[in-house]
């Protein structure tokens, strides 16, 4: 006979998004306690997409992207501002 292979996890009742465990904050939407507890059925299955899973960009050419021009910000550094394109964006990540 086979074992049953039911497992929990943890669905957000605001926007849906799942978790293995119980989170007091929903990482996809920001509410808080808002996440309930479901049975998964079996291991292995794979649910409908959900949350941040759901968004399947489509690619695009690289002359089809838009280009925008963002302010930069000087580091002061020239060698770093070049490396950077002339400078930080607001909101941008550089990893060194």
């Amino acid at each position: 006979m086979a074992k049953q292979l039911n497992k929990t996890r943890f669905s957000c009742q605001a926007c849906g998004y799942l978790s293995p465990k119980w989170l007091g904050r929903c990482p996809d939407c920001g509410q808080w306690d808002s996440f309930v507890e479901e049975l998964a059925g079996r291991a292995g299955k794979a649910g409908p997409l959900r949350g941040i899973n759901a968004l399947k960009p489509e690619p695009v050419p690289i002359d089809a992207v838009d280009m925008v021009d963002e302010e930069r910000h000087s580091t002061h550094i020239a060698e770093l501002d070049r490396v950077l394109g002339g400078g930080l964006v607001t909101g941008s990540l550089g990893l060194i």
